[in-house]
């Protein structure tokens, strides 16, 4: 297994994660993110907790992807890095999938003060 092309398919995937609150904001989420509250928006709260989430996702798989292509260029162990690269990779993006609404729900409770 290449750990170049593995490290570009993990930034592939890091990007994505990194501008998906952005590309995919649609205009009632943005209208709800503007609105104006008394004290404080948890709208607001949930959408920063949000897209803090996936930038954090976006940017580990960034970063890994980073470091398999340079492991592709120099070569230190391309297969046993690319493999265990495209395994962190796939567990990134599930991890991402599977805990998103559950995690962002605790979050965005904790700062607002709900419990």
């Amino acid at each position: 297994m290449n750990a170049s092309a593995v490290g570009l398919i993990s930034d592939m995937i890091g990007a994505s994660l990194l501008a998906y609150a952005l590309v995919l904001n649609k205009d009632a989420s943005i209208a709800r993110y503007a609105a104006t509250t008394w004290d404080h928006n948890p709208v607001i709260a949930r959408e920063i907790v949000t897209n803090r989430y996936d930038a954090r996702h976006g940017l580990a798989a960034l970063l890994l992807g980073f470091f398999l292509q340079l492991d592709g260029v120099y070569g230190w162990h391309s297969d046993l890095i690319g493999l265990a690269g495209l395994c962190t990779s796939l567990l990134i993006a599930i991890h991402w999938w599977l805990f998103r609404s559950t995690t962002i729900s605790i979050q965005t409770n904790r700062i607002v003060g709900k419990n």
